[in-house]
């Protein structure tokens, strides 16, 4: 599983990691953005992360589909994947309201044949976002929301997969580290 990030990354504020030195004028960012345009989104998503207030998550969708032979498959040979997407549904920077889809997907493989799914969506809501750019706020729902549902997700797993006996792990603990 990949780890995730709740810092927001060089390359979502317009920079670009480099091996090599770079020039003085153009530390920090690339030639054509300007170093003061990367402090001014950092400066947004800051006051983003600061001022915004959780409203609600609600479950919205649930997929859960399983195969008889996982039931009996051996634990030792099952291959796990987690994946998550975030989508900004809705912003309006004047109100201040956020709606952010955010997915996480859950599929187990026994001999590269796929014999459990499960799909949950959720919609998280936030207000007192205002006049900050969709830029921003994008990489706040990728940093903030979708780590905000993941144990939400972790539990519904769990139960569906106890409710299914499967008696597989349970799913692991994220840590949203930053890259630097």
């Amino acid at each position: 599983m990949t780890q995730h990030t709740s810092k927001p990354t060089a390359k979502q504020f317009g920079q670009r990691r480099r091996k090599e030195p770079m020039s003085e004028e153009g530390a920090g960012a690339p030639p054509n953005i300007p170093p003061e345009n990367v402090e001014k989104k950092r400066n947004d998503y800051n006051r983003v992360v600061r001022q915004a207030r959780l409203i609600s998550i609600i479950l919205d969708n649930v997929d859960f589909d399983i195969k008889p032979e996982a039931v009996a498959a051996d634990k030792a040979s099952i291959k796990r994947n987690i994946s998550s997407d975030a989508q900004l549904v809705s912003f309006d920077s004047e109100d201040g309201s956020c709606f952010a889809k955010i997915v996480w997907k859950v599929d187990v493989h026994h001999n590269r044949k796929k014999i459990v799914k499960c799909k949950a969506s959720y919609v998280v809501m936030y207000d007192n976002i205002k006049e900050c750019p969709n830029e921003v706020v994008n990489i706040f729902v990728e940093n903030v929301a979708r780590p905000a549902t993941y144990a939400f997700f972790r539990a519904l797993y769990a139960h569906l997969d106890w409710s299914a006996g499967l008696a597989s792990p349970p799913l692991p603990v994220v840590r949203y580290l930053p890259k630097v």
